[in-house]
């Protein structure tokens, strides 16, 4: 069972928070191949 893409799944936590976590991800993922 891969838990993450369920978590991620707009489907079931709703498109906003899917937007919100996708966003935080970018982010994240900028931040490290700033470093």
């Amino acid at each position: 069972l891969d838990s993450t893409s369920r978590i991620m799944d707009p489907n079931i936590v709703g498109s906003e928070h899917y937007d919100v976590a996708r966003g935080v991800q970018k982010i994240l993922q900028d931040y490290k191949s700033l470093q």
